[in-house]
């Protein structure tokens, strides 16, 4: 039993509508926020904040995440998140 033209057809149009969208589901990590395909590591040991009332804290950095603009996200070791500017802030390795 053959298939008609309007049955391959239908099958081929499936078949690119599955590839196209395992593609587009597997590249959405990549399209959307902090990463990028060509993107270079950066390790750091530690930060210091420098905070609006004066005080420089130093955190030992577990790990961080910087956003476009100015923003840079850090997980210290001992658990609390901090939101900083980049502006008022330096990472360092020792």
């Amino acid at each position: 039993m053959s298939a008609s033209s309007s049955e391959v057809k239908v099958s081929i149009g499936c078949l690119v509508f599955i590839v196209l969208a395992i593609v587009g589901l597997a590249a959405y990590p990549y399209l959307v926020g902090n990463r990028k395909f060509f993107d270079t590591g950066f390790s750091y040991q530690y930060a210091d904040v420098h905070f609006p009332d004066g005080k420089v804290q130093t955190i030992e950095i577990s790990k961080w995440m910087d956003y476009d603009g100015e923003q840079i996200q850090i997980w210290g070791k001992d658990g609390v998140v901090y939101l900083v500017s980049s502006f008022n802030t330096v990472l360092r390795s020792k």
